[in-house]
């Protein structure tokens, strides 16, 4: 049965060669438990993943991809709040203290393969790969790592010629 990771790559194998082929990422996490002192960590990531086609490179094939530039991926922390005044809290996310990540989805190598999402920080040196879960209905990749909830949504595909 196709799922939404099989239509976005037929999708984007069928656009001109050559075109600038992207979808835009969202991604969030929930931690009941990240540490001693903190609890409930929700993150907020976005950005773009852009279409690599099938390659080879020397006598290895590489399968196609959807790969955000490194570092593309901004990741928003809801521990991490701006400096407020008075009694209520401020919004939930800094924008001046985020991070940010290496975000790639790997298309199948064979038939029988599974698709694999890694998600990469430089700044704490963590690489977490994993096979996604679908939601047919509400087409939403999840899976759980831990005690971490993770959901990613794809949606926005282009495709523009190069300028």
């Amino acid at each position: 049965m196709p799922n939404l990771l099989d239509d976005l790559f037929q999708w984007a194998a069928q656009q001109q060669t050559g075109n600038i082929t992207s979808i835009s990422l969202a991604m969030t996490s929930n931690q009941i438990d990240a540490g001693p002192t903190v609890h409930n960590l929700v993150s907020y990531s976005e950005g773009p993943l852009y279409y690599n086609p099938a390659n080879h490179q020397g006598v290895f094939f590489i399968a196609a991809n959807f790969a955000s530039n490194p570092d593309g991926i901004t990741q928003y922390f809801n521990n991490r709040r701006p400096k407020g005044g008075g009694f209520e809290p401020g919004p939930p996310f800094d924008p001046e203290q985020t991070d940010q990540l290496d975000f790639t989805i790997n298309a199948p190598l064979f038939f029988s393969d599974p698709y694999s999402i890694t998600i990469h920080s430089s700044k704490y040196g963590f690489r977490f790969t994993f096979n996604p879960n679908f939601d047919s209905a509400t087409q939403i990749i999840t899976t759980v790592n831990g005690l971490v909830f993770i959901t990613i949504s794809l949606c926005d595909p282009t495709s523009v010629p190069r300028p």
